[in-house]
């Protein structure tokens, strides 16, 4: 099976497709991006950003990272951040080995972040633009 296949059908099971038309569709602009993406993973898939080897009309930012999660009562939102924001670091530090040398002993995310939450309705209002 060819990378392209490989990652149009991973997209599918995330309800993504490649040059759709609804906002949080990507739109791919070089076809390496599918064997980046199966080689490098979602570190390959923000560097093809930076690149403009893609885009899509949700908002992505360089400096900044926006999520839309579904956390269940039991855990706590600063527990979730925490584990996302090491985990993350981790993989960056593997990846991205000059990284390491630039923050090891630092940190790589601020300490803060910004939470709100969202309703139902809320949730179809972002999922039909």
């Amino acid at each position: 099976m060819n990378a392209k296949k490989v990652v149009i059908d991973l997209f599918k099971k995330a309800d993504i497709e490649v040059n759709g038309a609804r906002s949080w569709d990507i739109q791919v602009h070089n076809d390496q991006l599918y064997s980046r993406l199966l080689s490098h993973g979602s570190l390959g898939l923000g560097e093809a950003y930076m690149e403009k080897w893609w885009d899509a009309e949700v908002n992505i930012q360089p400096d900044h990272v926006h999520l839309m999660l579904s956390i269940p009562p039991k855990y706590a939102v600063s527990e979730i951040m925490g584990f996302l924001k090491g985990k993350i670091a981790i993989r960056l530090f593997q990846h991205q080995r000059e990284l390491t040398k630039l923050y090891w002993g630092k940190h790589v995310w601020s300490r803060g972040y910004c939470v709100s939450t969202v309703g139902l309705t809320m949730r179809s209002k972002l999922e039909s633009t």
